[in-house]
């Protein structure tokens, strides 16, 4: 969960914006987790984020499996 709400890539906040649409009581986020989602799409949504490729999102997995 922290990598994903760490990232700014455009297609994963969209993403994981439309998967806490659907039901946001089905999920158990505390409120600063919550805070912190609602943070990054409102970011995303005044174009502040930081996009990467596909490419580069294969290399941060490879990476991550790494370590």
């Amino acid at each position: 969960m922290e990598h994903l709400l760490a990232t700014s890539d455009s297609q994963v906040l969209q993403k994981i914006m439309a998967f806490f649409e659907h039901d946001e009581l089905a999920y158990d986020l505390t409120e600063e987790q919550w805070s912190l989602v609602e943070e990054r799409i409102a970011k995303y949504e005044r174009g502040e984020g930081k996009t990467h490729s596909w490419e580069d999102v294969k290399r941060f997995a490879q990476q991550a499996m790494r370590e």
